[in-house]
């Protein structure tokens, strides 16, 4: 067995055992074995002494599947009607029959067409249709009055289990309660994590340096990715204008500022040592951080600005950045790991690598999460069977963990995704350093889109006065939130 998949293997193991979210420096073949394994019982997880005798349980999850503009959306978030041989799908499906199994219930998984919509009806309605959710908008979950139940309080539930992203608990945990959960229960959490991937075509034929070992030694920076963009950017049609068919540094969207910032270990919110929630977004760093991400993303003679195409694309990063990538016109993509499975067919070869530092003086890599991707889970208030609901969360957390992580690893590194022991290097630290900023979440009083909007409004020095005119409805949204949380 050679040394490469003797260290995917390796990887595989070791990010099954791994809890995701503590700070870090520094073509599939479907036909592959997927035949079901048993899942060991750890001191974490034991299946409970209960039996609900074959009580159903309903769990709101989305049919993404009608999308086709990304491979990932063949999966759901949860469900998994049948074992096909790919190894996700089954990987949810095995998690899923081991549940039940374990605590003697009937899973159905429902898929309504607006999740949020949905939810509001039926709690309005103090329906208990469902006993789970799913949820990209975990922000308007954990605000909303009434919504979804304070998960600290199911006894049931293992909050301190290493299937839950932990560091999100603790940014989500808000005067003591808990609304949504994050972690091994679903791929999307995987799927989310925002990251470069680069060609090493691209960085062979122009002698650039090893981005490999500019991580490793702290000098991955945004000064050097857009060094190393200006060296490749290139009119290659000849006609004085850069466009879709010549050579830019990095494919991006002019709204990534709050990743950069984030990447760069500011943050909007934060909770003190005494457990309060503030600001703490207004300092020179942070404004610093925004003005270079911004002119770092406005530059449109080096990066390939997605803002430019849109309407001329049904989906610019999936029809325009990913074959630009592949043809080798770029030699950064900014993206979500999601992008992966998109370039199995790619004929050069690629890495991935974190989202860089600000400047060599930071200690840390930081890895944001896609809002738009990152899947939550949440139990609505009218949910009768608070304990069941625990139950079920802990075992389905659980063998998310033992089935759909090691699935994902299989399928993006074991099969011809990643194709080198660095990546598989890069990825084990991606997945290590991932943060939640409750800031960007809850998007008190528009902060988070404001300071977004300065990228999309080409205002690298605009911070300061936008940050004053918001500041009082963004600290009144937030005072707002932590009295309802108060009042529950």
């Amino acid at each position: 067995m050679s040394k490469k998949i003797v260290t995917f293997l390796l990887l595989a193991s070791m990010l099954t055992a791994l809890s995701c979210g503590e700070s870090a420096s520094g073509q599939t073949d479907t036909s592959a074995d997927t035949e079901t394994t048993t899942a060991p019982e750890t001191a974490e997880y034991t299946a409970p002494e209960v039996n609900y005798d074959g009580a159903e349980f309903f769990i709101m999850d989305q049919d993404s599947t009608s999308n086709t503009n990304w491979l990932c959306l063949q999966y759901h978030t949860i469900s998994a009607e049948e074992e096909n041989g790919e190894p996700i799908n089954d990987a949810q499906y095995r998690s899923l029959r081991k549940a039940e199994e374990d605590l003697n219930i009937k899973i159905n998984c429902v898929m309504p067409g607006s999740r949020l919509k949905t939810l509001r009806n039926t709690v309005m309605a103090q329906d208990d249709e469902y006993d789970i959710v799913t949820t990209t908008s975990a922000g308007t979950l954990a605000s909303e009055a009434g919504l979804v139940t304070d998960l600290a309080a199911i006894d049931s539930l293992d909050l301190s289990a290493s299937w839950w992203q932990q560091n999100a608990i603790e940014s989500f945990t808000l005067n003591g309660k808990l609304k949504v959960l994050i972690g091994d229960i679903t791929p999307y959490t995987y799927f989310s994590p925002i990251i470069f991937y680069f060609n090493k075509q691209v960085v062979d034929e122009f002698k650039l340096e090893n981005p490999y070992d500019l991580v490793r030694s702290g000098d991955w920076t945004l000064a050097k990715v857009y060094e190393m963009s200006r060296a490749v950017a290139y009119d290659l049609n000849g006609d004085n204008k850069m466009d879709v068919e010549d050579r830019f540094g990095t494919a991006e969207q002019s709204v990534l500022v709050s990743d950069l910032l984030l990447a760069s270990g500011e943050r909007y919110a934060v909770q003190n040592s005494d457990g309060d929630v503030e600001l703490v977004l207004n300092n020179e760093r942070a404004a610093s951080v925004i003005s270079d991400a911004v002119k770092f993303l406005r530059d449109d003679e080096v990066n390939n600005r997605a803002d430019r195409f849109t309407g001329k694309y049904t989906n610019v990063y999936s029809h325009l950045h990913v074959p630009m990538f592949k043809n080798n016109q770029l030699l950064f993509n900014f993206q979500q790991l999601l992008v992966t499975f998109e370039l199995r067919s790619m004929e050069a070869d690629f890495g991935v690598l974190p989202v860089p530092k600000y400047d060599k003086e930071q200690k840390e890599y930081y890895t944001p999460m896609s809002t738009t991707w990152a899947e939550f889970v949440a139990v609505p208030t009218t949910n009768q069977e608070l304990e069941l609901a625990g139950h079920v969360l802990n075992a389905l957390g659980y063998y998310g963990q033992q089935y759909i992580k090691p699935a994902f690893i299989d399928t993006t590194v074991v099969a011809k995704s990643l194709r080198d022991e660095d990546s598989v290097e890069m990825l084990e630290l991606i997945m290590n350093s991932i943060v939640y900023d409750i800031g960007i979440y809850f998007d008190w009083g528009g902060l988070a889109s404001k300071v977004n909007a300065l990228g999309s409004g080409n205002k690298p020095d605009g911070f300061a006065s936008m940050y004053a005119g918001a500041e009082s409805a963004a600290k009144e949204a937030m005072n707002k939130t932590l009295e309802l949380l108060a009042e529950e």
